[in-house]
């Protein structure tokens, strides 16, 4: 045990008749600091460990990887057949159950599985839906359609009808109009049936069948539902029509924040556009929009006019132009947060602008690979670091670069989400742990 002599000399003796002299306190006040400061300094906060490496799974290359909320993330294995689904927890990593998913080949159908934040695990196997318990990845209930989550507890399935002989050969290659989310069909639906269910047992809330093919998308606690011949806003828990108002055939639907814009020219080109109020089905505004004319640049989570010479932003509320973007820029625009938007470019995040002006607010070109958070609302950035390892960033709307540290590993292909991250190093999975 260390010992810590504060003075060598005989203690002072004090006289009573008066107060002490006022070396005494100065040693008093010296051994008081003294005994703070062995007291407090080893509770005192270090530097936070803002970026770590919390394990390493050798799982092979064909497989896919998804995350949650919650702080788990799954696995989805291709090189077996079917695929074999396994879940983990990211501190420490550890596995929690392994299960065989659907039967399905990823390499020729579209096999996917969705993570719903405080809810179960949809997989879409080729249109059909399985929900999973993400506590013991036990099956909790099977449809032959897409499901897509409402929020935590409720779910709506979407089935569509079509007339019988009219499904798609796809060894002919035979050009035109295709129909459906799963099997193509060369003809639009005759009918489809949307269904509320409770998204844990499956058991059905309430039904409504429309006439053809229609589109749908969530919107808070309601349903927007446009049809060939009108808009539908419907209570997600009941089914109940909110609102209703006649619509004149839009040819194709898109969602761009609160605004759903129903286009009146053929899919992928130009034409009359009318947006409406998501909450209210009310106008907000129409006009035209020139034809793409082979631009390639895409707009997600904004409304753009793309043309031969440029691309103008509008704005959502009113389509009114916000700014301009010179075609000779070959990038992509992501709506990034509520006042900035991402240049991008081969998936990798180039600039921050200004959602208003397009005026330039963070340079982010000496990152040359990111990746989005589950819910959009950060990027993770990393570049190859001096010493050969990697450097981490967290880029946040409004915020400057955060660098996070680094590590000695290359990796690639990150999936992350809330103060985590899996990433891949060639067979092997890395799971890390930050904190912005």
């Amino acid at each position: 045990m260390a010992v810590i002599e504060l003075s060598p000399e005989s203690p002072a003796r004090l006289d009573p008749g008066g107060p002490p002299p006022a070396w005494v306190y100065r040693r008093l006040g010296l051994l008081l600091a003294a005994v703070l400061v062995l007291a407090l300094g080893g509770a005192a906060p270090g530097t936070p460990v803002l970026w770590e490496r919390t394990g390493v799974l050798t799982t092979g290359q064909n497989n896919d990887v998804v995350t949650s909320s919650d702080g788990r993330f799954y696995v989805l294995d291709f090189d077996r057949t079917p695929p074999v689904i396994t879940a983990w927890t990211t501190g420490p990593v550890r596995q929690l159950w392994q299960v065989t998913g659907p039967a399905g080949d990823a390499g020729t159908v579209r096999y996917s599985m969705t993570a719903v934040p405080g809810g179960s695990l949809l997989v879409d196997v080729a249109g059909a839906t399985t929900v999973l318990d993400p506590r013991t990845g036990r099956e909790l209930w099977h449809v032959g359609s897409p499901v897509s989550a409402v929020d935590a507890g409720t779910a709506l399935v979407r089935t569509e009808i079509f007339r019988p002989g009219t499904e798609y050969d796809v060894d002919s290659g035979d050009p035109g109009e295709l129909y459906g989310t799963g099997t193509l069909h060369t003809e639009p639906a005759l009918r489809t049936e949307l269904r509320g269910v409770e998204q844990a047992t499956g058991r059905q809330l309430w039904s409504t069948v429309l006439p053809g093919s229609i589109y749908s998308t969530v919107s808070g606690q309601s349903i927007v539902v446009v049809t060939a011949s009108s808009l539908r806003l419907l209570d997600a828990r009941t089914g109940r029509v909110v609102r209703e108002r006649a619509a004149a055939g839009p040819v194709w639907v898109e969602t761009v924040g609160d605004s759903v814009l129903l286009h009146y020219g053929a899919y992928g080109a130009g034409g009359r556009v009318v947006a409406v109020a998501a909450d209210t089905l009310e106008e907000r505004w129409t006009g035209d929009l020139p034809d793409f004319e082979g631009s390639s640049v895409t707009c997600a989570g904004l409304v753009c006019a793309k043309g031969r010479d440029d691309v103008v932003v509008l704005d959502p509320a009113t389509g009114t132009r916000l700014w301009t973007l010179p075609s000779t820029e070959a990038v992509d625009l992501v709506a990034f947060g509520r006042n900035s938007v991402l240049w991008t470019q081969a998936g990798a995040v180039r600039t921050v602008v200004d959602r208003r002006t397009g005026a330039p607010l963070t340079d982010t070109r000496t990152w040359p690979a990111s990746a989005a958070t589950a819910d959009g609302e950060a990027y993770l950035l990393s570049r190859k670091s001096p010493s050969q390892g990697m450097e981490f960033a967290l880029l946040r709307p409004g915020r400057a670069v955060q660098v996070l540290g680094s590590r000695p590993e290359f990796v690639t292909g990150c999936r992350v989400n809330a103060g985590f991250a899996v990433c891949r190093d060639e067979d092997r999975l890395v799971v890390y742990r930050y904190r912005a």
